[in-house]
């Protein structure tokens, strides 16, 4: 894996968008086959998410579970085409809010208003593109898009809980 993120900053060789969604992508997916298959999370029967304690529970269909530390990214709104970042949104549990908050240091290393406003204007791809890149910057282990109707919850799996 390439290093994209150093201490809060860009890599300074990923001179172009580009070249930053790719190498993010390439090493998100890297870390996350290896959670699939190290915790068989592709057997997934139901998740809970607990906002005080800032985790994520995973069901499996044999009825095994595993729970994770985990950062919300945002939401995307499939039928509006609408991001909304979590560190914008104060009311969800203390504990995800302030994760969330962590995310708001993109916007001082990647100069677009994708990073900058609270709100914008976001397709399927761009929400994984950006999903993807959060969670190379926050250096999670792998992600989680949790379905909700027209709504998709993107989280960061930081650490798995004993």
């Amino acid at each position: 894996m390439k290093p994209v993120f150093n201490k809060g900053q860009l890599n300074p060789t990923i001179t172009t968008p580009s070249q930053l969604v790719k190498l993010c992508t390439e090493n998100v997916n890297e870390r996350q086959q290896a959670l699939l298959k190290k915790y068989k999370l592709d057997q997934l029967k139901a998740y809970g998410i607990d906002e005080e304690k800032g985790t994520l529970r995973f069901l499996l269909k044999d009825d095994s579970s595993h729970e994770f530390e985990a950062v919300p990214v945002g939401v995307w709104n499939a039928k509006e085409n609408k991001w909304v970042w979590s560190w914008s949104n104060s009311s969800m549990g203390v504990n995800l809010y302030a994760k969330s908050a962590a995310l708001k240091g993109l916007s001082e290393i990647i100069n677009s208003t994708d990073f900058t406003e609270p709100v914008i204007d976001c397709d399927a791809h761009k929400s994984q593109m950006i999903s993807v890149i959060a969670t190379e910057y926050i250096g999670g282990i792998g992600r989680f898009i949790a379905p909700q109707g027209d709504f998709r919850l993107h989280f960061i799996l930081l650490k798995k809980k004993d």
